[in-house]
């Protein structure tokens, strides 16, 4: 007769776990997914839509990431299709732009989307704001050579474009003669620039309003140029 354990249950286990010492170790295949990842995924969901209106930095907003549109849809609505990893941009039913989809908070940017003009502001070029700076001025391309000498001439690029802001708005004179009183003190702050500009406008707009500042005509003369004729206009015949 064959003998038989008095504790069934506890010589299972015991075999049991001799064999799973012994066994060899089998690793899962590369790419895998475990059970736990397989139940956090759960099943593929199905695209989603919805619509964003493209903002003036030439960027919408869908689901919290920014996404650059071309710079055409700025102010209109456009129809976003959204998956697991893209992000395709509709305007009615035609395909104007898509893009790998970002995390919360992320921001993907295409140059291609600014107009031409933009482009080298977009990418903060170097080499397109001095070839501005020195329409205005050689004391302001100066200025800016200056402000961008160093290891980080990136750092100082709101600083350069402040400066561009401000030859377009007083004008490439009065910001040029500035720039020759801030350099030669070693004072390189576009700030400073720019509030001696503004006290400049605000000191001639009240002498303006006051009397006291008299605005001349853009002509080099200020009397009427008739006024130096030598011949009347009635005149067919020699000078008066």
């Amino acid at each position: 007769m064959r003998a038989t354990c008095p504790w069934p249950c506890f010589a299972t286990s015991a075999i049991c776990c001799l064999k799973a010492r012994n066994a060899p170790r089998v690793w899962p295949p590369r790419g895998a997914v475990s059970l736990a990842e397989l139940n956090l995924r759960g099943s593929p969901r199905p695209p989603t839509w919805s619509q964003a209106k493209g903002h003036p930095d030439h960027h919408i907003q869908v689901k919290r990431a920014l996404y650059s549109v071309p710079w055409p849809h700025i102010g209109h609505y456009v129809d976003v299709r959204m998956d697991r990893s893209t992000v395709r941009i509709f305007c009615k039913t035609e395909l104007v732009k898509m893009h790998p989809r970002q995390v919360p908070g992320a921001r993907i940017t295409d140059p291609k989307d600014y107009p031409p003009s933009k482009v080298p502001w977009a990418l903060r070029s170097i080499n397109a704001a001095e070839k501005e700076a020195k329409g205005y001025g050689e004391h302001v391309a100066e200025f800016i050579a200056r402000l961008i000498n160093g290891p980080l001439p990136w750092a100082k690029m709101r600083q350069v474009y402040a400066l561009i802001r401000l030859c377009r708005k007083f004008g490439g004179p009065r910001v040029d003669a500035l720039c020759v009183r801030g350099w030669a003190f070693d004072v390189l702050d576009v700030r400073r620039i720019e509030r001696l500009l503004k006290t400049a406008q605000r000191v001639e707009d009240s002498a303006e309003s006051t009397g006291k500042l008299i605005t001349l005509p853009s002509t080099p003369f200020a009397r009427d140029p008739a006024s130096f004729s030598t011949r009347n206009s009635d005149d067919k015949g020699g000078a008066q």
